[in-house]
Formats: C-alpha cells, structure tokens, sequence
C-alpha cells in the first residue's frame, strides 16, 4: 500500500469499509467533530507487528457502538480478526501508541460515557488474538500518549499514558501511568516530572486569563511541585 500520511490513509479505509461492515451498520465519527470535517472513528496502523496495518473501525449497528479489526489478506482483500462492544454512547478518543510492550502498537479506544467523561479501552494483539488490557473502570476527561523519558533520561520505546479528570472549571486532576505487563501503574519519578512541565504552563497560562480565580494558582502550585520533585527532595537531603 506504501507510505500514506494518515488523514488520506483514513479517507482510504473510510471508503474501504462501505462494502466491509455488515448491513446496517453506519460508521462512527469522534465525538466533537462536525459537518463536512467530522472525522471517521477509523484508523490504520499494524497493530500485530507484521509490518502490515491493520484497519480499526467503530461503527454503529442496533443503538450500540462496536469497534472491528480487520486484517489485511495476502491476496490484498481484508478479514475481520476482533469485535468488541463498545463501552459508551460515542467515541471521544482512537488512537494508536506501543503501550504494552516497546515498539508495538496497542490500540487506545476513549469511549463517552458523559458530557465530560470517557472510559479508557485499551486492545493488544497476543499470540492467542486481539484481547482488552483493561476491566472498563478508568475514567478520565482527557489523555495523551507519549513515550516519556524515563529511568536515564532515554524515551524506552513503551509509551506513558497521562490521564487528565476534571476536577472543577478548567482545571484537572493529572497521572501519568504505564503499564506494568498486568495493569496500568504510576508511570517513573522521571516520566511524571517530565509530563508535569506541560502541566504546568497549562496552569501557567489559566493563571494569566483568570487572575482573580485563586484556585487555579494551587493547581499550578502543585503541578510545579510535581514537575520539579526531584530537585526539591535533594534540597531536603542537603539541609539535613
């Protein structure tokens, strides 16, 4: 198929899909999106570490959202390999980072289940097929996944996932985590103080809009204590 950026490659798999999904089924879009720009819950990315992308798909079918994943054939026509019920009402989030194991694609479903609220699914290839990594209980606002630098410095090639939970007008309750091999966990002092500093100019700059909201000034607080944790124990140790 060849190199493809990755809005033509969903405009590709969107036109594919017409004969690929089954009847009836209408294709999903992320939440948020609209009119002529809204865009298909649909993305392309080898997920088995073939060499090969696959294509995941979120579609519609009887009031209930459903993500398929389909595989392409040696003789070039596709396969479904995975279908898992949807999670929520809509889909807030699809996207792909090696989060279980360095330099492998697990694929990253937020699935709405409020107006603020999503439920994190993320789906893994193993050598017994595509299986759910998490039980449906990891809530948040808004994420992103990054391959953090960690333990010296280095990103290790297995992404971070940091998860933002409103918490009261624009400000969030921030984590960083990483999985473990059986389930997400804190992410590394190095990781967490490197996501943090963009915490903190996120404060930084809620801050300088609303100078009169006080509370905002202890998010940024805090956020600058996370961002800087190392150099503040070691001023610790060094005045004992």
């Amino acid at each position: 198929m060849g190199y493809r950026p990755m809005a033509e490659l969903r405009s590709w798999a969107t036109m594919a899909l017409t004969s690929l999904l089954p009847a009836g089924a209408e294709m999903a879009y992320i939440a948020g999106s609209s009119g002529q720009g809204r865009t298909p819950a649909v993305i392309v990315a080898d997920l088995d570490g073939d060499g090969f992308p696959e294509i995941s798909v979120v579609y519609r079918m009887h009031g209930e959202l459903r993500i398929a994943i389909l595989h392409r054939n040696q003789d070039h026509s596709w396969r479904q390999v995975a279908n898992f019920k949807g999670l929520g009402c809509e889909v807030t989030d699809l996207i792909v980072a090696p989060i279980a194991a360095p330099g492998k694609n697990t694929l990253l479903i937020g699935w709405q289940i409020g107006s603020i609220w999503s439920v994190l699914d993320l789906i893994e290839w193993t050598p017994g097929g595509y299986k759910r990594l998490l039980p449906g209980d990891r809530y948040y606002s808004k994420l992103e996944a990054e391959d953090m630098p960690g333990g010296p410095g280095a990103p290790s090639g297995q992404a971070e996932i940091a998860l933002w939970v409103h918490d009261t007008g624009e400000a969030y309750k921030v984590s960083v985590y990483r999985w473990d091999g059986e389930k997400l966990v804190s992410a590394s002092p190095e990781a967490t103080r490197y996501y943090f500093k963009r915490v903190v100019r996120y404060y930084e700059d809620l801050v300088k809009e609303y100078p009169d909201y006080t509370f905002y000034k202890t998010y940024l607080e805090d956020a600058r204590k996370k961002a800087n944790a190392r150099q503040a124990n070691a001023g610790k140790s060094l005045r004992l």
